[in-house]
């Protein structure tokens, strides 16, 4: 449980997971993806240090093939994101006592 809020409380790592859970995204898809679906935008700093510690917390792999290079959830990742969804479900029908907001 303590990896999942690290996760919520690291800016942009939440959106990232979101975003690539249609699959793997070249860094610019993810770019446009977060940004879309947050209204935000997601500065490439912020991103490339995000995409780093999600690589680091082995939930997001780097790929690279035939110089495509990729990004995608590994299978802790979807688990983490699995669990996250249910914490943000569990808070939109108020039955959790946790105070962030859903997602």
């Amino acid at each position: 449980m303590d990896q999942i809020r690290k996760i919520c409380s690291r800016k942009r790592a939440e959106d990232i997971l979101y975003a690539l859970e249609q699959g793997p995204l070249h860094y610019c898809e993810i770019q446009q993806d977060v940004t879309i679906s947050t209204h935000q935008i997601l500065h490439g700093h912020t991103l490339t240090d995000t995409l780093n510690w999600l690589r680091d917390e082995h939930l997001v792999v780097r790929k690279v093939d035939a110089g495509e290079i990729t990004y995608e959830l590994t299978p802790c990742g979807v688990d983490h994101l699995g669990l996250i969804k249910q914490i943000r479900r569990l808070e939109a029908t108020g039955q959790t006592d946790d105070q962030e907001t859903p997602r």
